[in-house]
């Protein structure tokens, strides 16, 4: 469990790098979806043919049919993400973004009926005491920021399902099978959208490619096929509570590469969420297993 634990942290340091090249680009939110997918997918595909030449599996509809409606699902909270971040303040996307251990009781009960356990609300409530923190401190809200911080909210709802889906999609073979189609599914979705608005192609430079390059490989093959592959071993609510460290990472990074100086509340804020995920994953390691199948 330890590992996987691990895997997560390297999921959502990864995952905290994206608001700051989305920021840094001007190509357009919804073609900087698809080809922010498309790449990953690219990247990806030869371990997609790998995995299903070693089980001799034909490419038909059945083998990618899990991975279409997820990836729809991401590729709508990619677009009304980038979007939302550009028009609200980095801390709003953030702190809306945060918010998701909340969101994912509702969603994996739908979903599989996925009951979260007495330990979980109890490590949520810690977790979200940090949040609140932050919240009180960070989030400012106006009417030049209303639409941006409404579409985070949308966009973390869709981020929620998304991941909820790869759970539920869990016995799908191996993680190559399932994120490489839903990688295609969700860029080729965003891509008819960005067809609609022909502009968004004119105006990209060699530093707009750059970043691109990186939004593929740091906080997409490596943030989000981590936190899809450990949605399929570990509990919903350790993965989102172990996610919550991106904003942890988010404050280092600005510290070192823009000499911003966390303000006080951050380390509060912080200590309350590791305290949370902590709490979580020392009693989730020690719970009979026999509980968990019943959940589950």
């Amino acid at each position: 469990m330890i590992g996987h634990i691990l895997l997560v942290i390297i999921g959502a340091f990864c995952g905290s790098t994206a608001v700051l090249m989305v920021k840094a680009t001007t190509i357009d939110p919804v073609l900087l979806s698809s080809l922010r997918l498309l790449g990953a997918a690219l990247v990806l595909t030869p371990l997609f043919i790998k995995d299903i030449r070693k089980d001799n599996l034909p490419l038909n509809w059945k083998l990618v049919s899990p991975s279409i409606i997820p990836g729809i699902f991401m590729g709508l909270h990619f677009i009304t993400w980038i979007i939302g971040a550009r028009l609200t303040l980095a801390a709003n996307s953030t702190l809306v973004v945060n918010m998701m251990p909340v969101v994912m009781p509702f969603v994996i009960y739908i979903l599989k009926r996925e009951i979260i356990t007495f330990q979980e609300i109890i490590g949520t409530l810690i977790a979200v005491t940090g949040i609140v923190v932050l919240a009180m401190n960070d989030f400012r809200t106006s009417p030049e920021t209303f639409t941006g911080d409404m579409l985070c909210i949308v966009s973390m709802v869709f981020y929620a399902i998304y991941l909820g889906l790869a759970r539920k999609h869990r016995g799908h073979g191996g993680i190559f099978r399932y994120i490489v189609p839903l990688y295609y599914a969700g860029g080729l979705f965003c891509l008819v959208a960005a067809l609609f608005n022909p502009g968004s192609f004119s105006g990209i430079t060699g530093r707009d490619l750059l970043i691109l390059l990186l939004l593929i490989f740091i906080p997409t093959i490596a943030g989000h096929t981590t936190l899809n592959y450990t949605m399929r071993v570990l509990r919903s609510q350790i993965v989102t509570l172990v996610n919550l460290s991106q904003f942890i990472f988010a404050g280092a990074l600005a510290f070192f590469i823009f000499r911003e100086v966390p303000e006080g509340y951050f380390y509060p804020a912080a200590a309350f969420i590791i305290a949370g995920a902590v709490y979580v994953i020392v009693l989730g390691k020690n719970q009979d297993k026999s509980q968990v199948r019943v959940i589950e």
